[in-house]
């Protein structure tokens, strides 16, 4: 397994590295970016490209919407998949349920382990 890669420092600007995973909140612009790194979050980003290959026009920003209604988007996108809660896994949905979006979304099972290492 590769080692990790370190975090960049807090002031740096926003970065798409490989292999880098993280939140970056911009607070002149309102704007938080996130960015997952292939080499700690491999079956998520296998996700994601499974997504985009799908619906290549989720290939842009979001917005992230309100607190209040994620539950609900997630409930949604999970029954949508058809899968089924399974030990030592989580569903993962592309995009995210944060993110405002028009539905078009994926799901897979990817490990419970890789999951924690996911940007909050």
């Amino acid at each position: 397994m590769p080692a990790p890669v370190p975090s960049d420092p807090p002031d740096s600007p926003p970065t798409l590295t490989p292999g880098r995973s993280g939140l970056k909140v911009d607070d002149k612009k309102g704007v938080i970016h996130m960015s997952y790194g292939n080499r700690d979050l491999v079956e998520h980003m296998k996700g994601l490209q499974i997504n985009l290959d799908k619906h290549p026009e989720n290939n842009k920003p979001f917005d992230v919407m309100p607190k209040a209604g994620d539950n609900s988007r997630r409930r949604e996108a999970m029954k949508k998949s058809g899968l089924k809660p399974k030990t030592g896994f989580v569903r993962d949905e592309k995009p995210l349920n944060m993110q405002l979006h028009d539905g078009k979304t994926t799901a897979m099972y990817v490990p419970k382990a890789e999951s924690s290492k996911q940007p909050s």
